[in-house]
């Protein structure tokens, strides 16, 4: 596996064996979660940093973030499951 941009700008996921990302364009306080190992870095801007989840500073502007992010997620997939039903109701009427 290799480490994959899970939000932009500021989450990545990958597995501690990856080589992490270190070029210029990784803003400072993005993230970093090993999927094998559960570790958590942070970009300094200079170096991923190893932290607990507990013991991340998330700001009140980060946090509203993340649940800005899950609440489209959780409207687009409620949208989709919506449009799921449609097609199969229309399926159902088509063969009755």
């Amino acid at each position: 596996m290799a480490v994959i941009l899970v939000s932009a700008p500021h989450q990545y996921r990958g597995l501690s064996s990856d080589v992490k990302p270190t070029d210029g364009t990784i803003p400072i306080g993005s993230t970093i979660t090993m999927d094998d190992t559960g570790q958590v870095s942070v970009w300094t801007g200079s170096a991923w940093i190893g932290q607990t989840p507990a013991v991340i500073d998330v700001t009140a502007a980060q946090a509203l973030a993340v649940l800005a992010r899950e609440a489209v997620a959780t409207r687009q997939l409620t949208e989709l499951m919506s449009e799921i039903e449609i097609a199969d109701l229309d399926l159902d009427d088509a063969i009755t």
